[in-house]
C-alpha cells in the first residue's frame, strides 16, 4: 500500500473534519482544528494520504521536552492496513528530532485496537482520568512513551595528561550521547 505523511494544508481540513466525524462520538469541530493549523511553534500536523484521497490525520503539541498526541484517525475504510502505525511512527520520529523524550496520549479504555497499537510502540498505562470521554461516558487511560533519541553507549581510551605534571594516564569513559535542551 503506498501511502505518504506529509504536514497538513489549510485545503486538506475538510477531509479531515469527515474523518473526525466517522471516528468519534463526540468529534472535534472544524474551528478546533483551523486554530491547530493556526499555532506554529510546538504544533505538528501530519496527514497520511493515499493518491489523492486524504486517509488519515495526527495533531501534537510538543513543549519543551514533552509531547502529547492530542488526536489521530484514520478512515474507517482503511483501518487495519497499517496506515496508523505508520503515521505514529512519523509522528514519533518528528518529535524524536525535535528533542522530544516522551510522549503522552489518553485512550478510551474500550479501544482496544488503538491501545494495541500504542503499547506496540512502547507506551506504558501511567493514570486513568475518570469519565473523561462523553457519548459514552468512559474512562480514559493515560498512556506514556519514552521516546528520546536512542541511547548508544561507547567506550572512549584516550591518553591524557594527568594531573601530575607530565604523568599520561589513560581514561576509560563509558558516554551516553543524549541531546539535552535547556529550559529557562
Amino acid at each position: 500500500m503506498n501511502v505518504s505523511v506529509r504536514e497538513v494544508r489549510r485545503d486538506d481540513l475538510s477531509a479531515i473534519a469527515v474523518i473526525e466525524r466517522a471516528s468519534f462520538s463526540d468529534p472535534w469541530s472544524r474551528a478546533m482544528f483551523d486554530a491547530h493549523l493556526m499555532v506554529r511553534g510546538g504544533n505538528l500536523f501530519l496527514v497520511a494520504e493515499s493518491g489523492a484521497a486524504l486517509v488519515g490525520y495526527a495533531i501534537v503539541r510538543t513543549v519543551h521536552e514533552e509531547s502529547e498526541l492530542l488526536n489521530i484517525a484514520i478512515a474507517p475504510e482503511r483501518r487495519n492496513q497499517g496506515i496508523g502505525a505508520q503515521l505514529l511512527d512519523e509522528v514519533i520520529r518528528r518529535c524524536r528530532a525535535s528533542g522530544a523524550l516522551e510522549m503522552w496520549l489518553e485512550v478510551r479504555e474500550s479501544n482496544v485496537g488503538a491501545r494495541a497499537l500504542y503499547a506496540a510502540r512502547g507506551f506504558t498505562a501511567a493514570g486513568i482520568r475518570k469519565r473523561y470521554y462523553h457519548a459514552p461516558r468512559e474512562d480514559a487511560i493515560v498512556l506514556r512513551a519514552a521516546i528520546g533519541v536512542d541511547v548508544r553507549s561507547e567506550t572512549v581510551t584516550q591518553p591524557v595528561q594527568g594531573l601530575h605534571a607530565g604523568s599520561v594516564d589513560s581514561i576509560i569513559s563509558t558516554a551516553s550521547h543524549h541531546p539535552r535542551q535547556e529550559t529557562k
